[in-house]
């Protein structure tokens, strides 16, 4: 068997049309054509196979022109195979086989290099492009990321709905770490949360803003670039809850510019809430309602004398410096985002020190970030939250989940038996069960982990022991309970602010201006708050049991009270005089759970 015009290669059977045994793998001598060759391992071969039609497979010229590392591999006889003398393509390119290819490219145009391509009449080559669009994007890391969102697009306005809940959570979230830093590392901050009496002193407080100036005392470092600060991560907050302004770098384009307005305006609504509301400046800390030397806050500063001014902390410099400045940061942010931090990473993602130096020279957007637990240098324009979805731990339940739990019953009641097994105040003592109380908590469900909770509970006995006295206790608190639901039970914690109304019966005195006998009755309303870890075992929808252990934190007013009068300057203070003291009562409580 020689080489002429015609040559002969081994091909496996299966590989044949007219083989009438598919299973079999011995060899057959084949003249190869080059314009007929072996059948493309396509991804369902079997089709052709057990066809009868004889095969006419064409080629155009370029198919021969192209490089080796083109040329499909599937279309040629496996080098094992060969005779003696290996196939070689015809024309062969010099280009260099390592050459890259342009991540741009796509697969359509990559396969149109091969040529065209036909079999019965059928283009392979478009055929495959066809097979390629259901299989499952690959993660080109050498790519150069491209926003999802295309202002230009017909698909821009539909890009999602406004995350709401998303950008009051996380705006509250950045407001409790706020407070946290301020009540650590202020001791005057902490007395005056323990010991003194909060609605009373945020009302003095906000009455007392003085808006005829401009500066509020606090350095510079303080009021033109930690407010700034601030202004900017409350306006990202804003921006990373936007499905359509946070895949938006700058530009100038109209959709960057509206989205940076918004955030402004949130910004500027944030900004006089940090500073007056019962969660701000006014109410944790009290600004406004005292004053104190602007050289030092402590009192009885030794450096102060009567021609140095003092202040309440309280003027126009916030209210303005903080959106306005704070915008102006995140656009700056914005700009070294795209053109450095878009340069120095290009495609690289995932290279450790390029992540870091997206971060740090974005760190008013770190912490945003940080308010919706994604790492300092996390951008949505470089993610698809669709491919992500499917990779990404869900804490929250799944579509087949909510489907078993049925739909969500908003509204609970639940009646249960308390007891103090520790005593109260008046009687303590471990594992007294005595004197048990009654209550009724109701709670609205506005999602499956999140519920607005009342509770009302009444309770006798709280009183030393051998008292002669009789008295009972009712408790009213509303706030708000966090739930995780499972198959079989769920765990909640609710937090709720209240009152507690003590009234005790003293024993019989005489009237002496109308001769009768009578019980003297004292009422006294205590500030308190609870604090409730629940497990509820479900027995069906629309029952459960609940066994809780509560902390109720009660108030109780000293004896001592601070100086009367408003004080003299530099310290002049507008606050409550009293001084309080917190004492922890434990109580269990049991019952069922009724849904609605």
């Amino acid at each position: 068997m020689g080489f002429g015009s015609a040559r002969s290669v081994f091909i496996p059977r299966t590989f044949l049309l007219e083989s009438n045994d598919p299973l079999s793998t011995d060899l057959v001598e084949a003249d190869f054509d080059p314009n007929v060759v072996a059948l493309p391992d396509l991804p369902h071969p079997d089709h052709f196979l057990k066809s009868a039609a004889p095969l006419n497979l064409s080629l155009s010229s370029s198919f021969n022109q192209l490089p080796a590392y083109h040329r499909p591999n599937a279309l040629l006889p496996s080098k094992s195979l060969l005779p003696r003398k290996q196939l070689e393509p015809q024309n062969q390119s010099s280009s260099d086989p390592t050459q890259s290819i342009d991540p741009a490219t796509t697969v359509a145009q990559e396969n149109s290099d091969f040529g065209n391509m036909s079999i019965n009449g059928v283009d392979v080559g478009e055929a495959w492009n066809n097979i390629q669009q259901f299989m499952p994007p690959a993660f080109n890391l050498e790519a150069h990321e491209v926003p999802i969102v295309d202002p230009a697009s017909d698909t821009y306005a539909a890009a999602g709905p406004y995350n709401w809940r998303g950008l009051f959570a996380q705006s509250l979230f950045f407001n409790v770490v706020e407070n946290t830093f301020r009540s650590a590392s202020d001791d005057q901050i902490r007395n005056m949360l323990a010991h003194k009496p909060f609605w009373h002193d945020w009302l003095a407080s906000t009455k007392q803003f003085n808006m005829r100036r401009w500066n509020d005392g606090d350095d510079f470092l303080v009021n033109y670039v930690g407010h700034p600060m601030q202004g900017a991560v409350s306006g990202f907050i804003e921006i990373q809850n936007d499905p359509v302004g946070r895949q938006l770098e700058i530009g100038a384009n109209r959709a960057y510019w509206k989205s940076r307005f918004q955030a402004l305006v949130w910004a500027t609504l944030y900004s006089a809430h940090s500073e007056i509301s019962p969660i701000g400046e006014a109410g944790i800390g009290n600004e406004g309602g005292w004053t104190y030397p602007i050289v030092c806050k402590q009192k009885g500063c030794q450096s102060w004398h009567p021609g140095i001014h003092y202040t309440n902390n309280t003027g126009w410099v916030d209210f303005t410096i903080t959106p306005t400045v704070g915008t102006l940061w995140l656009i700056a942010e914005d700009t070294l985002d795209r053109y450095i931090s878009d340069r120095i990473q290009v495609g690289d993602r995932f290279n450790l020190m390029y992540m870091f130096l997206r971060g740090a020279l974005n760190p008013s957007r770190s912490m945003a970030n940080a308010m919706r637990f994604k790492a300092p240098w996390y951008r949505d324009f470089q993610h698809d939250p669709e491919i992500e979805d499917s990779y990404a731990v869900h804490l929250q339940p799944t579509e087949e989940e909510i489907v078993e739990a049925g739909p969500l019953r908003r509204i609970s009641i639940a009646p249960n038996v308390h007891t103090m097994p520790f005593g109260s105040p008046g009687d303590p003592c471990v594992l007294c069960f005595g004197e048990p109380g009654l209550g009724i908590g109701v709670d609205i469900a506005f999602s499956r982990w999140l519920s607005a909770s009342f509770a009302a509970d009444r309770q006798g006995g709280l009183i030393p022991k051998r008292s002669v006295a009789t008295a009972s206790t009712t408790s009213y608190g509303f706030g708000l309970r966090l739930v995780h639901e499972g198959r079989t039970g769920s765990l909640s914690f609710a937090v709720r602010p209240g009152l507690i109304t003590d009234v005790t019966v003293l024993p019989l005195e005489l009237d002496p201006m109308r001769n009768t006998y009578f019980h003297p009755v004292q009422t006294e309303n205590r500030a308190a708050v609870s604090l409730m870890l629940s497990n509820d075992y479900k027995i069906s929808r629309a029952l459960a049991v609940r066994y809780s252990v509560e902390d109720t934190i009660v108030r109780y007013r000293n004896a001592v009270q601070d100086p009367p009068g408003v004080g003299k300057p530099p310290y002049l203070s507008w606050l409550s005089k009293d001084e309080y003291t917190n004492k922890s009562n434990w109580s269990c409580q049991a019952g069922p759970v009724f849904h609605f």
